[in-house]
């Protein structure tokens, strides 16, 4: 259902994993969103840009690379 609906640029999302679709998040992205998730274990990026850590129960703020020919991602 989220991906049939419209966004403003700048919109910020928050969504689980199970709304884990590269293409999608791409999308979004170049039509100027932002979007914070949890990933999939399996999930492979490579790492952009490593932030502080903000405050518990945040476990690190980083910036990724998706669909990647990177190898498996850092933890």
């Amino acid at each position: 259902m989220a991906r049939g609906l419209k966004f403003e640029a700048g919109t910020i999302l928050v969504m689980d994993r199970g709304y884990e679709d590269h293409r999608w998040w791409e999308r979004l992205t170049l039509d100027g969103m932002f979007f914070v998730t949890r990933l999939k274990d399996s999930t492979v990026y490579g790492l952009a840009d490593r932030r502080p850590k903000p405050a518990d129960p945040i476990l690190r703020d980083e910036v990724i690379e998706l669909n990647q020919n990177l190898g498996a991602h850092e933890k």
